[in-house]
């Protein structure tokens, strides 16, 4: 589902059966929504304004509030982030290489910190101290797999 946003909605004037009337345009529910506020004549376009900015409270309000997850490294690697690849954007014989190498390398050494608290000054003395015992495809391997990891979880909303 998608991301709610704020939004501003649109207002327009429609003529129907010879009369001019507001209408509202908007989003919700991913569909477009609309609503006829009044006769041109009868409602000011500051009254439709106000109109359409009431209907659009409650959904700018729930787009506002933002859910606080909190996952340790191991537990969204497991739960969230293999099985999002997994599940169709990796082939087989690249989910056969990557998830070894994302619990050996990766979970090894961030597995029990929460998501939140790991920084970046934390991921990069992770990388040095690899370079030390990893090739050079390796390393450039690991970093571009945090970077994704990372980016999915600010996606979920979890960082």
């Amino acid at each position: 589902m998608r991301r709610t946003r704020f939004q501003q909605g649109s207002l327009t004037t429609r003529k129907r059966k010879g009369k001019k009337y507001w209408l509202a345009q908007w989003r919700e529910e991913g569909g477009h929504r609309t609503k006829e506020l009044g006769l041109c004549t009868r409602v000011s376009s500051h009254a439709a304004k106000t109109m359409l900015q009431d209907i659009l409270k409650p959904i700018n309000a729930r787009a506002e509030r933002k859910e606080i997850r909190t996952a340790t490294f191991e537990q969204f690697a497991e739960n969230v982030y293999i099985p999002v690849f997994e599940g169709g954007r990796w082939k087989d014989s690249t989910a056969d290489t990557e998830i070894p190498q994302i619990r050996y390398h990766l979970v090894r050494a961030f597995g029990d910190q929460m998501m939140r608290s790991i920084t970046d000054e934390g991921l990069q003395a992770f990388l040095q101290e690899t370079a030390k015992s990893c090739g050079q495809s390796v390393l450039n391997h690991l970093r571009f797999r945090l970077r994704s990891i990372f980016k999915l979880a600010e996606a979920r909303g979890i960082v």
